[in-house]
């Protein structure tokens, strides 16, 4: 099976099958966002950088102090705004 990169959506995922099919996967929620003009795969593992917990990738990230006399408990950043 082989992904068909052009034909991704936020929420499809197209797949050639090895005996010249396809398969089409479609999802409730976003499994797809957009970097660069092109659709990466969403990865929320949480990862350590610096001060602080984040996800590690996706169109927004998350930061998660890493102890509660750090700055921040909490942060969202999304096309460069805190929330």
């Amino acid at each position: 099976m082989q992904e068909i990169k052009i034909l991704k959506k936020k929420k499809k995922k197209h797949d050639r099958n090895n005996d010249g099919t396809f398969t089409v996967e479609m999802y409730d929620q976003n499994i797809h966002y957009l970097k660069n003009n092109e659709y990466q795969e969403i990865n929320n593992t949480l990862i350590l950088k610096d001060k602080y917990i984040t996800n590690k990738d996706n169109d927004f990230k998350v930061h998660f102090a890493r102890n509660k006399e750090d700055t921040f408990l909490l942060q969202i950043l999304k096309d460069q705004y805190y929330y």
